[in-house]
């Protein structure tokens, strides 16, 4: 059997409504966290969801977990800070990062691949 790929969410919004419920979903996947802003609501979300971890500091997220992609779905004004970080913690975690196509190429989707 394939290994599954551990997935973190930044984002509690869209990222529950879709994102979560995708990767759920998919048998390559295995979503192990999520952050959102009010940590309570987080916690709320992850206990309704099934998803083991919480925060409510992507920041921290990013710090204490190893995901194999990391998946942002925060408004896009704060994609950026949210790219470099996960691009920060693939050297710290050995992850790969793999930005979404855009337009305007200092805006980008968060996307760690370990596969990279």
């Amino acid at each position: 059997m394939q290994q599954r790929i551990r997935v973190a969410i930044l984002a509690t919004s869209f990222g529950r409504l879709v994102q979560a419920v995708g990767f759920q979903r998919h048998p390559g996947f295995e979503l192990v966290a999520i952050a959102g802003r009010d940590a309570e609501k987080t916690h709320k979300i992850a206990a309704e969801m099934g998803i083991a971890t919480a925060y409510g500091d992507w920041r921290e997220l990013l710090r204490r977990e190893s995901p194999g992609l990391v998946c942002v779905v925060t408004p896009v004004h704060l994609h950026h800070d949210m790219f470099l970080a996960a691009v920060a913690a693939k050297h710290e975690h050995g992850l790969g990062v793999l930005p979404a196509h855009r337009l305007d190429d200092r805006l980008g989707h968060a996307v760690a691949d370990n596969q990279a």
